[in-house]
């Protein structure tokens, strides 16, 4: 009762008021000097368990996306056909021979020693576009093609070797182009 008495006349509104009364100043002081190093011990303890944890998340996270990303850049990408991407127009034999006629109409068989054409990207545009007709004439490489954007293609291999072509039942001489490229692949044939 007395100690009741006592905060009710000093009308003591803090605890730690209520402490001094009770403890006396001296052990006031230590009691509140524990209560505030254990909260920041708690705290600090709190930070170095929380940053190599919050560290060492965020580097799994990072290694885990990378190797995502690398993974998806390893699936194979389906191409399209070369004749549905790329076009090829105005074809003109630079050098050529026939070798069983004298002219064009009388000859079953053409020898092509130089070629010139343009290649159009239709499907879009085209990246590191490689163009090869035959052994000896070596690849071509036009790296990009806007699209319905062209580039001018001339091959030419040193006679005696060149492209036999025999004629087809259209009368015309079958000319193949193999055609790589990022976005498609495979051979285009045009008739000379």
């Amino acid at each position: 009762m007395p100690f009741f008495f006592l905060m009710k006349s000093l009308d003591l509104s803090s605890s730690l008021n209520v402490i001094l009364l009770v403890v006396g100043k001296d052990k006031y002081h230590s009691v509140l000097n524990s209560i505030e190093m254990k909260g920041r011990k708690r705290i600090k303890k709190r930070r170095r368990v929380n940053k190599p944890l919050v560290i060492l998340s965020l580097a799994i996270v990072i290694v885990i996306s990378l190797s995502a990303v690398s993974y998806l850049n390893q699936l194979p990408r389906e191409k399209k056909l070369a004749d549905e991407y790329f076009e090829i127009f105005d074809a003109t034999v630079n050098d050529g021979e026939f070798r069983d006629g004298s002219s064009y109409e009388d000859s079953t068989m053409l020898v092509i020693y130089s070629i010139s054409y343009k290649l159009r990207a239709k499907g879009g545009d085209a990246h590191d576009v490689i163009v090869k007709s035959w052994a000896k004439a070596g690849p071509l490489d036009l790296e990009t093609i806007l699209e319905d954007g062209y580039k001018y293609v001339e091959q030419t291999s040193v006679p005696p070797f060149g492209y036999q072509s025999e004629k087809a039942e259209n009368g015309m001489f079958p000319f193949d182009v193999r055609i790589s490229s990022v976005e498609a692949e495979g051979t285009i044939t045009i008739y000379l």
